[in-house]
């Protein structure tokens, strides 16, 4: 069943995003990427995961709805935000590095029944080479291997290729939420 979530007749604009769920039983290993390590989370590549996230972000509608998302100062100061709560799950929390610097990431969180997705993220230049499902993959076999049985994320409707990407991977769409922007002009 799907949900309709959102404030109504707002006066501002708003975005479509999909919340997508999956069991985390039953994915597939994750595949070898030439020339890209994937790096499990350590508190010292935090800078490293806000410079992919910031650059993955860079020309996002997302940046919209979630403004912190606009620069690599936000996004750090969201890293480390993420990094400290109690519901962080390391071992979802993923870096893809390749020989010119950080080019993906992707964030665990858990809602003590569920584990929340968060900020899946591939540079530009790197999208459409499987980066963005090798970390998705990591992070879900990470929620498995911690006795997190369910996962979800967020999506903007908009953006196909990560919808896409997602409903390969066996995500369905739960809920819809509509997202208010505010824009100011100065």
């Amino acid at each position: 069943m799907e949900m309709i979530i959102g404030l109504g007749a707002s006066p501002w604009p708003n975005f479509k995003r999909y919340r997508m769920e999956r069991p985390t039983a039953g994915i597939t290993p994750a595949t070898v990427i030439p020339g890209i390590e994937f790096v499990p989370f350590r508190p010292e590549i935090l800078a490293e995961h806000a410079e992919a996230l910031a650059q993955s972000f860079a020309e996002s509608d997302d940046r919209m709805i979630f403004p912190v998302l606009s620069g690599f100062a936000g996004c750090l100061e969201l890293l480390r935000e993420i990094a400290r709560r109690r519901d962080f799950v390391h071992e979802a929390t993923w870096l893809a590095r390749s020989p010119s610097g950080p080019v993906g990431t992707v964030q665990g969180l858990w809602n003590g029944t569920t584990g929340l997705v968060q900020n899946v993220g591939v540079v530009p230049h790197m999208r459409g080479r499987g980066v963005g499902r090798a970390l998705l993959t990591r992070a879900t076999l990470g929620y498995a291997s911690v006795g997190v049985e369910t996962i979800q994320l967020e999506v903007t409707a908009a953006n196909d290729a990560a919808v896409s990407l997602y409903q390969s991977m066996g995500f369905k769409r739960s809920k819809v939420i509509y997202k208010p922007v505010v824009t100011l002009s100065v």
